[in-house]
């Protein structure tokens, strides 16, 4: 056993970046929520007739694991307070159900995760790609249905007036629910500014429109959207569901996790740390990325911290 090492947020970077670390060290997860997974816990799989590859059923199997890893002890309902860094170790302060403790460890993997972007346009038939898949994971939100007609509103709140930078998943989310609606029968178009992934291009009997969204107007039972085309004319279509492709954002609790681990912040992500303690990033707490994306990256920090400690220790 090598040492004792902390992962900090049990989502699919965390969860991996345990299992990967618990070969050759004790191995302290800690996680704020009441259970583990982070925001897996809030997905589906979107698949019914084959697999389209979400992730989520990975990441459901990496917590199953992390579960009965007798070297990893799992703290829920947990918060980092405060840290001190010794001369070889850190002191994590960790508050868990109004009381408070203390751990010595050797190195540190910080999978806090990220944010969703919130639209103020959202209403019972405009809502978020997120909300959408919580909802019907609950089964509140009802299914695909024949001859509804259904549009994805692509890159809002990213690429555009709110946030410059390409959130990544949001053509992949989009994409799998679009072929669930044609499955379905539903009448599907996706209203773009930029495709970034190919596979929702290869969607069949989908309708693509490359324009700028001005309006939702709710006209009965229907929503009126309005656009300006590629060529600049003023357009509108009238549709039963609008969901939004919503983008990723940098936590909230990023600006007092960078003061605490000496973090470097760049557009609200953090990639490094220069804490003199071995204190690695993973997932999208580093930056946009899928929950394949962000397991791959779980286990890369957690290689990447091990590389750090023995470093340290020669």
């Amino acid at each position: 056993m090598v040492g004792v090492v902390s992962v900090i947020g049990s989502g699919p970077s965390g969860i991996s970046a345990a299992l990967e670390l618990a070969k050759d060290n004790s191995v302290l997860l800690i996680e704020q929520a009441g259970m583990l997974g982070g925001k897996l816990n809030e997905l589906s799989c979107k698949g019914e007739i084959e697999c389209l590859e979400c992730g989520v059923c990975s990441g459901l199997k990496l917590i199953d694991r992390v579960k009965k890893e007798k070297k990893i002890e799992i703290m829920l309902e947990s918060k980092i307070v405060g840290v001190s860094f010794l001369e070889s170790k850190a002191c994590l302060r960790i508050e868990q159900r109004e009381q408070t403790v203390e751990r010595l460890v050797d190195g540190i993997v910080l999978a806090t995760g990220h944010d969703i972007y919130k639209s103020n346009e959202e209403t019972d038939r405009v809502i978020s790609g997120a909300r959408f898949e919580r909802e019907f994971r609950l089964g509140i939100a009802h299914d695909f249905e024949k001859g509804e007609k259904v549009a994805f509103v692509q890159c809002h709140g990213s690429r555009d007036r709110h946030f410059n930078y390409c959130s990544r998943v949001c053509c992949k989310h989009a994409a799998r629910f679009a072929k669930r609606a044609t499955e379905k029968g539903a009448s599907v178009t996706v209203f773009y500014l930029d495709l970034r992934d190919k596979k929702m291009r290869e969607i069949e009997n989908v309708r693509y429109i490359r324009a700028k969204i001005g309006e939702f107007v709710l006209d009965n039972n229907q929503v009126v959207v309005r656009y300006t085309s590629e060529n600049e004319e003023p357009c509108e279509d009238k549709y039963d569901r609008i969901i939004l492709s919503t983008g990723l954002l940098p936590s909230s609790s990023n600006q007092a996790l960078a003061s605490m681990f000496r973090l470097e912040l760049v557009d609200g992500f953090a990639e490094r740390s220069y804490a003199p303690l071995p204190i690695v990033t993973a997932g999208t707490l580093r930056g946009p990325m899928d929950i394949i994306e962000s397991i791959n990256s779980g286990y890369q920090s957690a290689k990447e911290l091990m590389s750090k400690m023995n470093a340290k220790r020669e």
